[in-house]
């Protein structure tokens, strides 16, 4: 019950007290024994501990009352609870030591939607962002291709072709405007319409006008009277109303014999 009695050797009174005992002493077992000094009684208890300190090694102690033990041990972290500041937080359940670190992110997987999303390997916390394209195109001659750099995505788009232009040689080239890829193609003319009293075709890409060549009547056809009114401009003959643009067959800029040469051939080749 905690006392110990002793008794007169002469009349035998007992008197009853409690123990006294002196300084606790650390069994190494998460228990002390302090031993009273009058009777010697031994008594054992369990460590009688404050508060956790935290320590700056990643540890945090506790120390017994009575007897001075100290106890130390790892922290004993709640799983791990996600910020807004692109890091997460545990806290100690016995010192509440709050630890913060950025997120350990594992790899890339693409949404299919123009997205990719990586998870915190310690708070699963997901993190949702557009793809990041790198600036090296992959290019066939109908599209091209970026690859994110993150997640490994490839974006195939068409050409995002400009304006053709006119390469004066019967072709056009157009750019695409993202990865500057030149396409060249023939040109691509309609059909021959009358436009200010002469025959015209566009090129339907690039926008060139190009003039019926030997057609001098003009109607708008090759034919045997473009001939005879041809060499008749070249006999001298007036009122044949003949201009270089419609005559010159070879674009040599003058109107002479080759041209009636070219013109008859292709007369002849219709």
């Amino acid at each position: 019950d905690g006392t110990h009695t002793h008794t007169c050797t002469v009349c035998g009174y007992a008197e009853t007290a409690k123990h006294t005992f002196g300084t606790c002493t650390d069994n190494k077992d998460g228990t002390h024994t302090h031993t009273c000094k009058y009777c010697n009684f031994a008594e054992t208890l369990d460590h009688s501990y404050g508060d956790y300190v935290k320590n700056a090694d990643g540890t945090h102690s506790r120390t017994c009352k009575d007897c001075g033990s100290v106890e130390t041990a790892a922290h004993n972290f709640t799983a791990y609870t996600a910020g807004t500041d692109g890091k997460h937080t545990h806290t100690c359940k016995d010192c509440g030591f709050a630890e913060s670190a950025s997120h350990n992110f594992g790899s890339y997987t693409d949404n299919k939607d123009g997205t990719h999303t990586r998870t915190c390997k310690d708070c699963s916390f997901a993190e949702v962002t557009d793809h990041t394209y790198g600036t090296k195109y992959t290019i066939t001659k109908d599209s091209h291709s970026l690859t994110c750099t993150k997640c490994g995505h490839v974006e195939t788009v068409s050409h995002n072709f400009g304006a053709c232009t006119d390469n004066k040689d019967g072709t056009h080239s157009c750019v695409c405007a993202d990865c500057r890829y030149v396409k060249t193609a023939t040109h691509n003319f309609g059909k021959y319409v009358k436009k200010d009293g002469v025959y015209v075709r566009t090129c339907a890409d690039c926008g060139l006008t190009e003039r019926l060549r030997g057609d001098v009547s003009p109607d708008g056809k090759l034919d045997v009277l473009d001939i005879i009114k041809l060499q008749q401009f070249l006999l001298g003959k007036t009122g044949t109303g003949v201009t270089v643009e419609a005559a010159d067959m070879n674009g040599d800029g003058v109107i002479d014999i080759f041209d009636l040469a070219l013109l008859k051939r292709a007369v002849l080749a219709q």
